[in-house]
């Protein structure tokens, strides 16, 4: 089995279609989380590559700073969710929440 099977993206309980709507059009979101087969969780940020340059340059000008920072960020070329969870399961596998704390875990 590959680690990826081991691995799914995770909305929050409330996540419904008009805030899914609200999500893609936004093109960031920042309160999903990666779940591991034990229940142990990872915050994922997701933002499309056009939001990045946007938010960088609202963070240069509102707090004068040139950059930009996240836990779990996760640039998308093209913002959807199929390409948030397919980010999910490539990341995992290569083993990028290995060295990371969980946020909570079961059991």
């Amino acid at each position: 089995m590959s680690k990826s099977e081991y691995s799914k993206l995770v909305f929050p309980d409330s996540f419904d279609e008009a805030w899914q709507a609200d999500v893609l059009s936004k093109k960031y979101f920042a309160l999903a989380r990666a779940e591991g087969l034990d229940g142990s969780q990872y915050p994922v940020f997701f933002i499309s590559l056009y939001g990045l340059t946007q938010e960088l340059e609202d963070t240069m000008q509102k707090l004068e700073q040139s950059w930009f920072a996240e836990p779990g960020l996760i640039v998308l070329r093209d913002f959807t969710y199929e390409n948030m969870a397919n980010a999910v399961r490539s990341l995992w596998d290569e083993g990028f929440f290995d060295n990371l704390k969980p946020v909570s875990s079961a059991g």
